[in-house]
């Protein structure tokens, strides 16, 4: 996609959102690193190794950030403005971001009736789960 300066009348490339080699990425119900990069004029692709157990190692090419963050949306358990019950207080998820080191995805959890956007607990996917199981025992 090109993007065209009105003022100058110059055309340039809109920005890319561009993963590492190495990064960490769900594809396949899988956390994998990113085997490689290739960076064209409209678009970046990915290639991606996971293992299937009946194929073996499964390699797919051509891969894009769409198709990344929709398995990664697929992959998340909660969403931006969902509520939570933990520690006695119903709480709201105010942000939500996947960790490429770490493979996990991240959560800011707020008061409800809390409106700044600073602050409150920032947990794992698996830790935010253990404190909702938690306190569904208690409750």
């Amino acid at each position: 996609m090109l993007l065209v300066d009105r003022g100058l009348g110059t055309v340039r490339p809109l920005p890319h959102i561009k993963l590492r080699v190495g990064a960490l990425v769900m594809w396949r119900g899988q956390c994998v690193p990113i085997a490689n990069r290739h960076v064209a004029m409209d678009c970046i692709r990915y290639v991606i190794l996971t293992k299937d157990p009946r194929r073996g190692l499964v390699t797919d090419v051509n891969v894009t950030i769409g198709q990344l963050m929709a398995e990664l949306c697929a992959h998340a358990q909660w969403c931006v403005g969902d509520q939570v019950a933990i520690e006695h207080a119903t709480r709201q998820v105010q942000a939500r971001w996947w960790n490429c080191r770490t493979g996990a995805v991240m959560y800011r959890v707020n008061d409800v009736y809390d409106e700044r956007r600073t602050g409150g607990l920032v947990v794992d996917q698996q830790r935010l789960q253990q404190l909702v199981d938690k306190y569904a025992e208690v409750a």
